[in-house]
């Protein structure tokens, strides 16, 4: 075994490869890990960008719904079939994998850890999912997934 690791490290070494042994080669016994410390330590932080406020977090949940909730009317496979979290209740979408319905997502769950509440009506939840694709549009083609 010794052999085959002497072997190993000859090879790399020729290869032009290096091989850290983790002990530090430096005249004064210390790591060289503390050579950018001043360089960095002077370096100003970047703050975080600001968390949007509540306001802005639901009008972008309300653009960013009826862009989840796209179907279509004119196609020949089964539309509006997944149901993901809604802001007060499930929420029907055509495919719940879609970039639309994950933006969705991640808008909502921004505004949920932020704290942020919303008055949601005092009534049941429909069933879901709904299954139904309601045409809209000029063309007919495009669709909206129902949400009743």
């Amino acid at each position: 075994m010794k052999t085959f690791f002497f072997t190993l490290c000859f090879s790399l070494a020729a290869c032009g490869g290096t091989i850290d042994s983790g002990i530090d080669s430096g005249t004064d016994g210390g790591s060289d890990s503390g050579k950018n410390d001043a360089a960095q330590n002077d370096a100003t932080p970047t703050p975080d960008a600001p968390a949007p406020d509540c306001d802005t977090l639901q009008t972008e949940l309300a653009s960013q719904e009826v862009a989840a909730e796209q179907c279509c009317a004119t196609c020949d496979s089964l539309q509006c079939v997944a149901q993901v979290d809604g802001l007060c209740c499930p929420l029907t979408v055509n495919n719940a994998q879609s970039p639309a319905v994950q933006a969705y997502e991640s808008t909502l769950a921004q505004f949920r850890a932020a704290g942020c509440t919303t008055n949601c009506p005092d009534l049941a939840c429909s069933v879901k999912p709904t299954g139904n694709c309601v045409a809209s549009g000029p063309n007919g083609a495009d669709g909206t997934c129902s949400q009743f």
